[in-house]
């Protein structure tokens, strides 16, 4: 008789064992979706206030879609003055919109066209001139309290495995040497 409750006793934990298992199974797959469908509803929007706040300039993204299972497909991004990207491919990773960290497998930059400008006058920038009061103030005269607290130096962590590009150009103009100044142009890059 013991025996006999002792396999019945087993029996029904192994059927409550499974029966949790893909209670919990069916959550995780149906969170997994959930995601998919939210980032798919409103990621496009969520990543171009991420990315104007980043940038400091216009953002546009015409189409985002994800692919299960960490895939993403951005088409037509653009950044007004600084790059634009006919097509974006993450592939396998994590991307944290609402921090400022990302890990990818593949990063696919297709169409890439980037401008950079170097300007005539090249003011410095408000974070460096900050961190120079800053580091004058241990042991000079010209550092504010108010600096201290307005300092805040904001770089993404991020980590890319593998970075292609194709069909890509850059185009770099250094006006510090004259009001035309020099153009450069990288031109069909394909890394």
């Amino acid at each position: 008789n013991q025996a006999r409750d002792a396999k019945l006793f087993m029996h029904e934990n192994s059927h409550l064992s499974r029966n949790i298992s893909l209670y919990a199974l069916g959550g995780i797959v149906a969170a997994f979706g959930l995601l998919h469908l939210v980032v798919n509803l409103s990621g496009k929007e969520l990543l171009s206030r991420k990315l104007e706040r980043v940038f400091s300039r216009r953002v546009t993204i015409r189409h985002l879609k994800t692919f299960l299972p960490f895939n993403i497909r951005i088409k037509d991004l653009s950044v007004e003055g600084l790059f634009k990207v006919q097509e974006v491919v993450v592939e396998g990773g994590a991307i944290d919109i609402f921090r400022r960290n990302f890990s990818v497998s593949n990063l696919l930059l297709n169409g890439l066209s980037a401008n950079i400008e170097k300007p005539l006058k090249v003011a410095m920038p408000k974070a460096v001139l900050m961190a120079k009061r800053i580091a004058a103030s241990a042991g000079a005269v010209d550092a504010r309290p108010d600096d201290l607290a307005q300092l805040k130096v904001l770089l993404p962590t991020f980590s890319i495995k593998h970075l292609g590009i194709k069909n890509g150009s850059i185009t770099f103009v250094d006006k510090s040497v004259s009001e035309e100044g020099i153009t450069m142009s990288v031109k069909d890059i394909f890394v």
